[in-house]
């Protein structure tokens, strides 16, 4: 995504949008732009874990938890029960 990589916000809303077309591999560059722009974009982070879980690239998205509960426990906790099979992954 060359669109304002730099710009968090920006990727953040690309990766939704593309996430919501299921062009995931788009929408995971996008989110991965987010966080790089922003580390602390913690929705940013969720989006990214979630990405990865609908892609089915689970061992990816291991990392998102722990990126994401120093910044946002109450984001981080309902990631890794889906990841850990506790939870259903929601439906685009």
């Amino acid at each position: 995504m060359r669109h304002a990589p730099k710009n968090a916000a920006f990727q953040f809303n690309l990766g939704n949008s593309l996430l919501r077309l299921r062009r995931f591999d788009e929408a995971i560059a996008a989110l991965r732009n987010c966080v790089a722009a922003d580390p602390r974009y913690a929705k940013g982070w969720m989006s990214l874990g979630l990405t990865y879980l609908y892609s089915e690239r689970r061992e990816d998205a291991v990392t998102a938890p722990a990126n994401l509960a120093p910044l946002d426990d109450t984001l981080a906790r309902p990631l890794q029960q889906v990841i850990d099979g506790k939870a259903q992954l929601p439906k685009l």
